[in-house]
């Protein structure tokens, strides 16, 4: 059975190769993402049992999910719905855009009438998914897709809390799915099931009304200081979350962006900061899915807190060099970047 299981949606990317704006591309790229997707690939790929639970279509669409889910050894959670013929069940996609220079990343969804946006409270049998496992991880993409995910949401947190599971929860707010009054609204009262939030600066401020003092609209001053404020305010408001982790993207260029992370762990009362790196970019997309995976992965095995955060931020690093949204490197790759190791050439 999976150590760690995740629920949300996966959808097809299209995006043009060679930088390319989408009405004067010829070529795409065609892939699979999704931020739980990514999580559980990169879990697994650590060295870790999970299984991404999703609802897709039955249809050509659904089945390359399935296919891609036993590719990554992720599946066995997938429900597929009865396919129409008419598109009004489907698999979601998004468009992206990439940027380069001063031209920022475009995405464009294009998801209505997906399939998992249908499912209802009692369609998954939480207790038989979770059986046998230790962790369990959702995104706030996903309760955005409805006020029924919610619920579904809600139910399957109340299961893992009962089973003894922890939970966590990427924030991940997407202002074309909710507004941020609805994304505050809902998020507050999930985040009372959570152990663990994780999370980037602006989605702290959005989801949980929580901004970090003495950082500019752009976010580009980022100071370390002012998350220890956010950490103990979050701690005082949820008792039951015992660690906030918050990746730290400075943009410096679409292509070039400084990344770092930090950990406050309630516990110990200490802020732990990463190393920070320099990261060229192939792809931004799923950094900090991969940075979920990888945290999540290191305090699974009891790794040192200060070791797991570096863990993730190294593999999160990697995850920009490869086009797509799931890293493809391996744990080795990244634990000689954490250990402070170059990208010369090895023969």
């Amino acid at each position: 059975m999976p150590e760690v299981v995740t629920f949300g949606e996966v959808m097809i990317r299209l995006m043009p190769v060679d930088h390319l704006p989408f009405e004067e591309a010829d070529m795409l790229y065609s892939l699979v993402g999704g931020s739980e997707y990514n999580m559980a690939v990169s879990c697994k790929r650590l060295g870790h049992s999970a299984m991404y639970v999703t609802v897709v279509p039955d249809n050509p669409y659904g089945a390359r999910i399935f296919t891609q889910c036993d590719r990554h050894g992720v599946g066995g959670g997938i429900k597929k719905v009865k396919f129409d013929g008419l598109g009004k069940v489907r698999l979601g996609q998004y468009l992206v855009e990439q940027g380069y220079g001063s031209r920022g990343d475009v995405v464009t969804y294009d998801r209505y009438g997906a399939a998992i946006a249908q499912v209802k409270k009692g369609d998954l049998d939480w207790k038989k998914l979770f059986e046998g496992a230790k962790w369990f991880h959702f995104s706030g993409i996903t309760p955005a897709l409805g006020p029924n995910v919610t619920e579904v949401c809600m139910e399957a947190c109340e299961v893992a809390r009962s089973m003894g599971l922890k939970i966590s929860i990427d924030l991940n707010y997407r202002g074309k799915l909710w507004t941020k009054d609805e994304a505050r609204k809902t998020m507050s009262e999930i985040v009372k099931y959570v152990d663990i939030i994780i999370g980037n600066e602006e989605d702290c401020a959005t989801c949980l009304g929580i901004v970090p003092e003495g950082v500019d609209d752009n976010y580009k001053d980022l100071k370390t200081a002012a998350y220890r404020v956010v950490a103990d305010k979050v701690f005082e408001k949820w008792s039951n979350v015992q660690m906030i982790a918050t990746t730290l993207r400075e943009v410096i260029q679409a292509n070039i962006n400084m990344w770092r992370a930090i950990v406050a762990d309630r516990k110990t009362g200490k802020l732990y900061e990463s190393k920070k790196y320099e990261v060229h970019v192939i792809d931004r997309l799923g950094g900090g899915d991969s940075f979920s995976g990888a945290l999540v992965s290191g305090i699974l095995e009891g790794m040192e807190l200060q070791d797991a955060l570096e863990l993730a931020v190294a593999w999160s690093n990697l995850t920009h060099t490869y086009i797509g949204d799931i890293c493809m490197a391996t744990r080795a790759m990244a634990e000689k970047i954490a250990a402070g190791g170059g990208a010369r050439v090895q023969r």
